[in-house]
């Protein structure tokens, strides 16, 4: 489960260029969604390039996520086995050219209440978390204090034409 009022940044670099269009996608869970917001940023190397926000007050109402198998207490934070249901949140940001690889790429995430979200353990990226913020700055610091390795990995999604 992401807390509230979180922002948790996954960064990612580009290995190629990226063309007309970058696409970042966040999963989320619709259990018990309720009017919670969500705030998506894409940055490019580390400036607030695009964003977008979600309140699922207004959103139809995907099938419901069910909890298979609650992990609290075997893992010792919250986490949860789920049923498959999943929404894709997305946020784009349209290009004038293309961006050379080596880029950094960067989503981040903030929910104006506990959201649960799709996690891996087996990116080879890392994540990071900076408590008590609701609103996406204009330029990533990672390394500035308060900023925290995150325990879990959002599962995101980057995607890009082909030149």
């Amino acid at each position: 489960m992401m807390p509230a009022n979180t922002m948790v940044t996954t960064s990612l670099t580009a290995n190629s260029s990226l063309n007309h269009i970058v696409d970042a996608a966040f999963n989320v869970f619709p259990f018990q969604l309720g009017t919670k917001i969500l705030r998506l940023g894409l940055y490019v190397d580390g400036v607030l390039s695009a964003e977008r926000s979600y309140n699922f007050s207004n959103l139809i109402e995907p099938t419901p996520a069910t909890i298979a198998q609650n992990l609290s207490a075997v893992q010792g934070a919250q986490l949860a086995n789920f049923s498959s249901s999943l929404v894709a949140i997305a946020v784009s940001l349209e290009l004038n050219g293309s961006l050379p690889a080596g880029t950094v790429v960067t989503v981040a995430a903030i929910a104006s209440s506990p959201i649960w979200v799709q996690v891996t353990q087996n990116s080879g990226v890392t994540s990071h978390e900076e408590a008590a913020t609701s609103s996406l700055p204009s330029v990533l610091q990672l390394g500035s204090p308060g900023f925290d390795a995150s325990p879990y990995v959002p599962c995101i999604q980057v995607a890009t034409d082909r030149a």
